[in-house]
């Protein structure tokens, strides 16, 4: 009988097969660094699950390393994460350990990394493809100096997003002005030499060697309307780009604030802070913009691509790599639909990012075992939480409810394209109201789509065409 782990509490998550999971001492010096930093928030983040404390790590230098490293396995390698906190609202303290790693980054003088708060899409991928210095001369010798590096590598971010969970609505609005992201995201995690794309305004800009690291906070809540099973959002490999770190569903953690003050140590600061200097900048000159009266009007930075780092993958990682991976994707024949097969297909691609941040953060020349263990472990806690989060979203409904929704799915099969009187008349004790509430949230979560030639009082409904494709 073939197991469905997509139902599962986190628990009881497939293990992996013998000889493929690695003791938690093969990876123990794989980061001081990580470990230092995971130790400093737990202080100051005391009641954050412990995962948020290593993701928060984690986007610190995947933020810093800006695509300046990377290894070739089968294809470049880079380091960008993207990192979705995903607990109850204050139950967690989510806001609490990201703040920590915000601040990180801004001690260490790096906060020119980091790209705004809150931007539209349009607005996001100029910013990439901006290297001007607006206002540069009235700027003070400091500012001057930051505005200098943002626009020298202003295609490589680091993004922090508070609430997420509002992007994600304004996203999967129909025709909404923020629907871009979908793709914007699914495109920039791939790592493109560059992303070309055009405005009414200026035409054609293009951002150079794109790089994103993101890191959000969110709800299950703010999830479970477009991401219950079978919803569009883990078919089109959205959600399977981002490692979903969930904790259970109830705090355990009920440790206090220390007291005095929060002073981020050197110790911490100053190993961010070398190993930025050591993967360097691209060469760059600033260059003076004149109008059409000649007069200096502005001033942009011409850049020089950059030169990254590439780290050698040693043979015992590299057979690590494939041994993980491909049992990953044994584990996905047992499962009874695919919502969950993308994120188990890149689980092994996270690892091996995370493996080469340790690496070119300790000064190593090559991704070593120790790195790659660590790695796979940091991904099999995001596996668990995973599978924490799929069973939050989908069971938390009463068995009547979702057995109705099942009625209606099979109704809209075997008919095609009906209304929904017509599929009222299939179901007992479910009226026309009820049943056409089913359907605008089967809709609204990916399921069913409404067809287009149809008048808005006559809905006729029928299968999305992700659920056709997998069906």
């Amino acid at each position: 009988m073939v197991a469905d782990f997509s139902s599962i509490p986190s628990s009881d998550v497939p293990p992996l097969p013998s000889g493929v999971g690695f003791p938690w001492e093969a990876g123990a010096d794989a980061s001081p660094w990580l470990d230092e930093y995971e130790s400093f928030s737990r202080m100051w983040a005391p009641r954050a699950y412990d995962g948020f404390h290593t993701a928060a790590g984690l986007w610190i230098l995947s933020t810093i390393a800006a695509r300046r490293v990377y290894a070739y396995l089968g294809r470049q390698r880079f380091t960008n994460l993207y990192l979705a906190l995903i607990a109850r609202t204050s139950m967690f303290t989510k806001s609490t350990a990201t703040e920590i790693a915000t601040e990180t980054i801004r001690h260490a003088g790096l906060s020119w990394l980091l790209a705004s708060d809150l931007a539209t899409p349009q607005k996001f991928l100029s910013d990439l493809a901006d290297s001007s210095l607006i206002g540069f001369d009235s700027l003070d010798e400091e500012a001057r100096a930051r505005e200098i590096l943002r626009a020298t590598m202003p295609g490589q971010r680091g993004w922090f997003y508070e609430e997420f969970g509002q992007q994600i609505r304004s996203m999967m609005a129909e025709n909404g002005f923020m629907a871009d992201f979908r793709s914007i995201l699914r495109r920039l995690d791939d790592n493109p030499s560059d992303y070309r794309y055009a405005t009414i305004g200026r035409g054609h800009d293009i951002i150079r060697q794109p790089y994103l690291a993101l890191l959000c906070n969110l709800t299950p809540d703010d999830l479970r309307p477009f991401a219950r099973r079978g919803s569009a959002l883990w078919g089109d490999g959205f959600l399977a780009r981002f490692a979903l770190i969930t904790p259970p569903a109830n705090p355990t953690n009920f440790d206090r604030f220390p007291q005095g003050e929060r002073i981020i140590p050197p110790s911490i600061l100053v190993p961010l802070q070398h190993w930025h200097q050591s993967l360097g900048l691209p060469d760059s000159k600033i260059q003076e913009l004149a109008d059409k009266d000649h007069r200096q009007s502005a001033k942009r930075v011409l850049a020089a691509p950059i030169q990254p780092v590439r780290l050698e993958i040693t043979p015992n990682v590299f057979d690590a790599f494939y041994h993980y991976h491909d049992a990953l994707i044994r584990l996905t024949q047992g499962f009874l639909n695919g919502d969950l097969d993308g994120n188990y297909a890149r689980f092994a691609d996270k690892a091996i990012r995370i493996a080469i941040l340790f690496a070119s953060l300790a000064g190593f020349e090559r991704v070593e075992i120790s790195h790659w263990a660590r790695a796979q472990q940091i991904a099999e806690q995001w596996r668990q939480g995973l599978h924490a989060l799929y069973g939050q979203l989908n069971f938390r409904k009463t068995s009547l409810e979702r057995d109705q929704e099942d009625d209606v799915v099979a109704i809209v099969r075997r008919l095609g394209n009906p209304t929904a009187v017509e599929v009222a008349r299939y179901i007992r004790d479910l009226s026309t109201h009820d049943t056409s509430k089913i359907l605008d949230q089967l809709v609204e979560v990916g399921i069913l789509q409404v067809d287009s030639h149809t008048r808005k009082q006559t809905k006729r409904y029928r299968l999305s065409e992700h659920r056709q494709e997998t069906t």
